[in-house]
This record gives C-alpha cells, sequence and structure tokens, in this order.
C-alpha cells in the first residue's frame, strides 16, 4: 500500500511538467481513440469463448518509493523482488518506545541503511541476526554490508557478512554474491558462493540456482538444486519447487519437492497455510517437523501469533522435536513478546519437550529490555525449570544495558538456588578484559557455590561474546585463587570446605586435622612416586638411546614398584579424602567405602610384589635372540624342554619358563614356574646368566616408536610430578 500510495504521488508531478502543451496532447490522444475505434469496428467480433481473457492480470509493480525521512516498522520481510520491505508501519514518536527497525533513504530515494533499534537502542535483529545493514551503489551493482552496533563488520544468520547483487535495468538482482568483511566472495552456511536469479515481467524471481566454489551450479546443504516459484495477483509465494540438473522434481534435506502456500485474509490478521509435497506429488510430512502443513497466523504488525502442525489428513499434529501441536504468541504495544505458550492437539496447555514448560511470560523496562521471566507448568502454575533452577527470572541492567543481577525465585516468589552455580543470585561486571561472576544469597551477600566450592569466576570472551574456556579462574570467599593444576571444580571446592571449617569441626571432632594431613601426604606421595618414575624412565630411554639390552636389578625392579604404587595410592587418598570431606564433612567421618577401594588397590599392589620374584623383565632384545639365550642356559643345564607354542613356554621337570614377547617395544616379559629348591636355584641360575650374556650385545635398530615412547613417559612422569608438588605447596600453605 505504501509503495502504491508513493507511485499515486509521483504521477501528477510527471505531468505537470508539459501542462503548457496540453492542447497538442489532447489533439493526439483524440485521433489515436479515433483511429483505434476504426480499426476495432472493421475487426470480427472475437469466439465468445475468448471472453475469459478479459480478467484483469496483475499489476506491474510499482516503482521503488521515494523517502523523504526515516521511516519505521515494527517486522521486515523479503519480498519476491528481494527488496526488504517494512510491516506494520510506525510513528517516529511510537518508535522512540519500541522494537522497531529504522529505513533511511539517501538523496537519490534508495535505501541507505536499516537499523533494528529497541526504544532507540540498537540491537541485533530478530530477522537477519545483525544490528543494521549498509547499503552501497555502483553502476549496476549493489551491495549490503551487515554491521554490530559499533558499525563493524557481523556475520549474519547465514554466517556471510555482506551480499553484492547485479541489477537489472529496473533496479532488480539477477545475482546475488555473497561476501566477507573485506569484500572477498564466500561460502554462506548453506555451502553457496551466489545465487542466480530469473525473473519475470514484474521482476520477481522466477528461476533460482545455486553456485559453488568452482563457478558451477550445486545442491545446497539443505537439499536445493534448482527452484522454481509462483505468484498470485499480489506477488505472494504459492509453490516453491526444487528440481535437479536434468529438470526432474527433487526432494530436498525433509524429503520435500514442492511447497504449496495459501493465504486466507482477515481484517486484522493473515493466516498462510503451507503445505509439503514429494517429487511425486504425493502429499507427505516434512522430516524436520513431521507435519504436512504449518499454519501460520500474523497480526497487520507482522508479528507471528500462532504456529500450528497437521497431518495429511488435515488433522492437528505434534511437531516431532518440540512434541508440541501449536505455539501463541502475545505482544505489546511496543513489540515486546510478552508470553509464549504451548498447546496440544486438545488445545490443552502441554509442556514443551525441550524446554521443560508450557508457558512463559515476560516483563520489561522503559528501555524494553526484559526484567522478568516467569514459566508455568501444563496446569498453568508456576514452574521450576530444571535446566534453570526457578520459576522466576528476574534481571537488572547497567549503565551500558548488559545485565549486571541476576536473581533466581521459586513460584512462591522466595529465592531458590539456580541450576548452574547452586546460588539464589550472581552479580556480573566488567573488569578489564574479563567478565567476573560473583555469587550471592538472597540477601545479596557473597556466598561460595555448595558444590563447586567457589565464590567468584572470571573469564574472558571471544568477538562473539561466548567465553574462552581456557580462561576460567576461580576465587574463594575471600579472594584466594582457585585454579591451580588441575584446575577443576572437582577438587578445589572440597579443600576449600577443608579450610573453611577445620577450626569450626577440631573442637568436635579428632579425625578434621588427620584429614588435612591425609590429603597433605597423598599428594606428597605422589609427586615423590612421579619423580621417582621419572629416573627410572630415563634410565631405560638412556638404555635405548645407547642400543644397549636393559635387564633391571631387583633393586630397580622394586623401585619401579614403589613409583607406581605411590603414585596410585597417593592419588587416590588425595582425591577420596577431599571427597569424603565434603560429602561427610560434618560428621568427620570416611566411611567404609574407603577402606575397601583402598584394600583392593594394596591387596593388588602386594601381588604384584610377589609376583616379582617369578618374573623377569629383558628390554631391548630380539625375539630370536632371547629364545636363542634361554635354550643355550637349558642346554647347559642338561636340561632338554619341550617347547609349548600355545603357551609360549618352555616345559622343563624343576623349571619353566613363559616367554611373553612384545614387538613394538621389544620388550621380553619371562615368568618362572619353579618346583621344589632345583627350580628356585635354575631360575637365579637363568638370571645371571642373562645378565651376563646380554652386555656385549647390541640390541636391534630403535623404532620410531621406542625414540619417543621412553621421552614421553618421562615427561608426563615430570609434568605429574610438578603437579602433586604444587598442590602439596597449596595445601600447607593455604589449606
Amino acid at each position: 500500500m505504501d509503495f502504491l500510495l508513493t507511485s499515486t504521488l509521483r504521477g501528477p508531478a510527471g505531468r505537470s511538467r508539459k501542462s503548457t502543451h496540453g492542447w497538442a496532447i489532447s489533439a493526439c490522444l483524440f485521433v489515436a481513440m479515433v483511429t483505434m475505434a476504426t480499426s476495432l469496428l472493421a475487426a470480427p467480433l472475437p469466439a465468445p469463448a475468448a471472453k475469459k481473457a478479459k480478467t484483469p492480470a496483475a499489476l506491474p509493480p510499482p516503482p521503488a518509493p521515494v523517502f523523504t525521512g526515516p521511516r519505521y516498522f515494527f517486522n521486515i520481510d523479503l519480498d519476491s523482488r528481494y527488496q526488504i520491505v517494512g510491516r506494520g508501519a510506525l510513528t517516529e514518536e511510537a518508535a522512540k518506545v519500541s522494537d522497531c527497525y529504522r529505513f533511511i533513504a539517501n538523496s537519490a530515494g534508495k535505501m541507505q541503511q536499516i537499523e533494528y533499534r529497541k526504544a532507540g537502542v540498537p540491537q541485533k535483529d530478530p530477522f537477519l541476526g545483525v544490528v543494521r545493514i549498509d547499503y552501497e551503489y555502483q553502476p549496476g551493482v549493489e551491495r549490503r554490508w551487515f554491521r554490530n552496533r559499533a558499525g563493524d563488520p557481523m556475520k549474519n544468520c547465514y554466517d556471510i557478512e555482506g551480499e553484492e547483487l547485479t541489477v537489472n535495468t529496473n533496479g532488480y538482482p539477477t545475482d546475488v554474491t555473497n561476501l566477507d568483511a573485506s569484500g572477498a566472495r564466500m561460502r554462506d552456511s548453506l555451502g553457496v558462493i551466489h545465487y542466480t536469479r530469473i525473473l519475470d515481467n514484474f521482476n520477481r524471481v522466477v528461476n533460482g540456482q545455486r553456485i559453488g566454489l568452482l563457478g558451477t551450479p550445486i545442491t545446497d546443504n539443505n537439499g536445493y538444486f534448482e527452484t522454481r516459484t509462483q505468484y498470485d495477483n499480489e506477488s505472494r509465494k504459492t509453490s516453491y519447487d526444487n528440481f535437479d540438473a536434468n529438470g526432474a522434481a527433487l526432494n530436498n534435506v525433509d524429503g520435500v519437492a514442492s511447497f504449496r502456500t495459501s493465504y486466507t485474509i482477515f481484517p486484522e490478521q493473515i493466516q498462510i497455510s503451507r503445505g509439503a509435497f514429494d517429487a511425486n506429488g504425493l502429499a507427505v510430512l516434512e522430516k524436520n517437523t513431521g507435519a504436512h502443513t504449518i499454519r501460520i497466523l500474523r497480526d497487520n504488525r507482522g508479528f507471528k501469533l500462532s504456529e500450528a502442525y497437521f497431518d495429511i489428513t488435515g488433522a492437528p499434529c505434534l511437531d516431532i522435536k518440540s512434541e508440541v501441536h501449536e505455539r501463541r504468541y502475545t505482544y505489546d504495544e511496543q513489540g515486546n513478546t510478552t508470553s509464549e505458550a504451548f498447546y496440544n492437539t486438545d488445545d490443552s496447555l502441554m509442556e514443551e519437550k525441550n524446554r521443560g514448560y508450557a508457558r512463559v511470560t515476560y516483563k520489561y523496562d522503559d528501555l524494553n529490555r526484559c526484567i522478568e521471566t516467569a514459566f508455568f507448568g501444563d496446569d498453568d502454575m508456576p514452574s521450576i525449570i530444571p535446566s534453570l533452577g526457578a520459576a522466576i527470572l528476574r534481571v537488572e541492567y547497567d549503565a551500558n544495558g548488559d545485565v549486571c543481577h541476576q536473581q533466581y525465585f521459586d513460584g512462591l516468589g522466595q529465592p531458590t538456588p539456580c541450576t548452574k552455580y547452586g546460588v539464589p543470585a550472581i552479580r556480573i561486571w566488567k573488569q578489564g578484559d574479563r567478565t567476573v561472576i560473583s555469587l550471592r544469597d538472597g540477601s545479596d551477600n557473597v556466598m561460595k557455590a555448595p558444590v563447586t566450592g567457589f565464590a567468584t569466576v572470571t573469564y574472558k570472551t571471544n568477538a562473539q561474546g561466548d567465553p574462552l574456556l581456557l580462561s576460567y579462574l576461580y576465587y574463594d570467599r575471600f579472594g584466594y585463587p582457585m585454579s591451580y593444576i588441575p584446575r577443576i571444580s572437582v577438587i578445589n571446592p572440597h579443600l576449600y570446605a577443608m579450610r573453611e571449617e577445620a577450626r569450626q569441626l577440631a573442637l568436635a571432632h579428632s579425625s578434621v586435622i588427620p584429614m588435612q594431613l591425609n590429603a597433605r601426604v597423598g599428594a606428597g606421595a605422589a609427586g615423590f612416586g612421579a619423580l621417582l618414575g621419572f629416573i627410572l624412565a630415563w634410565r631405560k630411554s638412556s638404555y635405548a638411546r645407547r642400543r644397549k639390552i636393559y635387564i633391571p636389578t631387583p633393586q630397580e625392579r622394586l623401585l619401579g614398584w614403589i613409583s607406581s604404587f605411590a603414585i596410585v595410592e597417593g592419588t587416590l587418598r588425595f582425591v577420596l579424602t577431599v571427597y569424603w570431606w565434603w560429602l561427610d564433612h560434618q560428621n568427620a567421618s570416611m566411611g567404609r567405602t574407603i577402606y575397601v577401594i583402598e584394600g583392593i588397590i594394596i591387596v593388588f599392589f602386594l601381588y604384584r610384589l610377589y609376583r616379582m620374584r617369578l618374573t623377569m623383565r629383558v628390554l631391548n632384545i630380539e625375539k630370536d635372540h632371547i629364545h636363542r639365550l634361554v635354550r643355550a642356559f637349558y642346554a647347559k643345564a642338561n636340561l632338554r624342554p619341550d617347547w609349548m607354542e600355545p603357551r609360549n613356554s618352555y616345559m622343563s621337570g624343576p623349571l619353566d619358563v613363559r616367554i611373553r614377547y612384545f614387538r613394538q617395544k621389544f620388550h621380553a616379559y619371562l615368568g618362572f614356574r619353579q618346583r621344589g629348591r632345583e627350580g628356585r636355584d635354575l631360575a637365579r641360575a637363568l638370571a645371571q646368566y642373562l645378565r651376563a650374556q646380554v652386555r656385549g650385545v647390541l640390541a636391534p635398530e630403535r623404532s620410531r616408536m621406542i625414540a619417543f615412547y621412553y621421552p614421553i613417559i618421562s615427561v608426563c612422569y615430570v609434568l605429574y610430578s610438578c603437579t602433586a608438588f604444587y598442590t602439596l605447596y597449596q595445601l600447607v600453605k593455604r589449606y
């Protein structure tokens, strides 16, 4: 209607320029009309069937409007000519307190900028996900750039930062190319570089193709190759069909080849019904929604009032993702969403599967910022949302418009701990390049999280405002950092609890101080074991580097056992101590489970200690060489063993030797089965014989795996040792 009004106003202005020659124009028109009447009388009368041709055709599109100043609309849409048009006009006064788009034109009447505002403050819009669109014009070319509030490039909902439109003589695009911030071509989220458009006589796109990186037509990520569009007399889309390179109907990723749309006009609303059909022309259910028809109701401002789903028979059905039949929305005069509700096929409230509530309401301040969100269940009573941990969320903002305070309440309006932090309120502010979150109780006092134990957390964000995972730092109520290695919220809070409650509980429970000592001993033992493991691993690495066969002495094997036991038992003791302190710190009792776990660990290591008497390890040796040495020993002992292939064993009367060989590491593991005193003597003699024989033997050329295996193991031991000793330092200094 706005376009028609503008076109009507421009008509008389064009004619007034020739008013002095009006009599000449009138004479010419009179002669032309007489000539036309004469030719019509001479022509034969048309057949009766041709009367259908008198049906009025669609009017040609009016020229682009000329703006005389900023114009404001509640919503925008992309029409069939790829022009951004406004829906729901409002005055400049109303725009100051509303959520709306501001259209600005240049002196030539062409669009210069479109900006989304909430009560006059630029914000990211709900249509393209950008703050504003800037226009550039060159002969035959139009560019649209997407900007943030500061005017810097930002990506829209299709992950592009700009568009270049090749326009025809009427100014409508025949090609749309995706651009990055530098103006270079780029692919959008659908994998397309640019789109070609074939227009009809009214400059509406009727055929479109997607062009990929190699400059050839492609099928985009949604399954579209070539699309053809038809319209009604009001240029509203009535069918949208997808075809392959051969011109055959093609199903997209949702199993749909054609969408057919109908419109029902009401005085204040419009109902849009879109049905899905497959490549055979049969009605089909969309894979994305599980529905055949989606029915949307919009008001005259362009706001969606409802969205409902129906099956092939026209009966109400559920959306497969949210498992609801219909969504309904309400808005205030400023364009803010005031409520959203979900309904079943019987028109009763039902919970949306992914959100956990059936209805939500919003309240706003004078700047159209949401200050309260309330959630309700399918009985329309206040409901605590599991993902949030509250039924009511209240928000406050600072002078810059950023959230600075969040409070969580139950259905009765009482403070309740949120799910994420376990506290009823948080304070948020900026400190340099970091965002600081302080945990608060219902009276706005600093408190610690009951599970994670910290009272303050800070982090950095990327350009999009998303937190950087490795930038998190945690602090307790007194400002002490809780971010030492390992920086996880599983250990720190329990140490925090030990320090906080030790003084109070020491008077009533004698086991508090031993538990603190227990954690320190565990960390120290783990560090000592890792350091000892590093020394042994480095020794093995030196033998491999010098190509020498290495047989650990009994003392070295004992040190290796001590190293492993100290690492496992120390780490287990440390973790279990802080866990049991957290679970049962008021009683200062660790319970019986810890003794069972530690008992199993100790029994296992005692068994490994016993096995050291019956086993032997030979490193950096060829398989044939170790077998040859064992057979040579049996020959010197005047024994003739039998080789048992299934068991990898040499079987003899007093002594059986089982050889397990690891080819990747050139590692031989010998197990002895002794019978009587003679067997024990033979086992000792075999060990001495092997050590004597391998001294001058050259080890095999080490593989790449061996070259890196022991150094990497050594480095891991060093890192673990440093972590354990630093933890011990923190325990002694701060806990």
